[in-house]
């Protein structure tokens, strides 16, 4: 995330079943912002997240 602006907007596909907990600890550690989080078909993690 180091080379996007505060403001920018990035989308996370997953599949471990960790992920969407480790988002929300990354998120807190470094002021982004989960913007969204969903679940796909065969357990993809949909996320979209806002840097800080």
């Amino acid at each position: 995330m180091r080379g996007f602006p505060a403001g920018a907007e990035v989308l996370v596909l997953a599949t471990d079943p960790g992920a969407e907990q480790d988002l929300k600890d990354y998120c807190e550690a470094t002021g982004c912002t989960v913007l969204s989080a969903e679940y796909l078909e065969g357990g993809v993690l949909r996320a979209v997240i806002r840097k800080g």
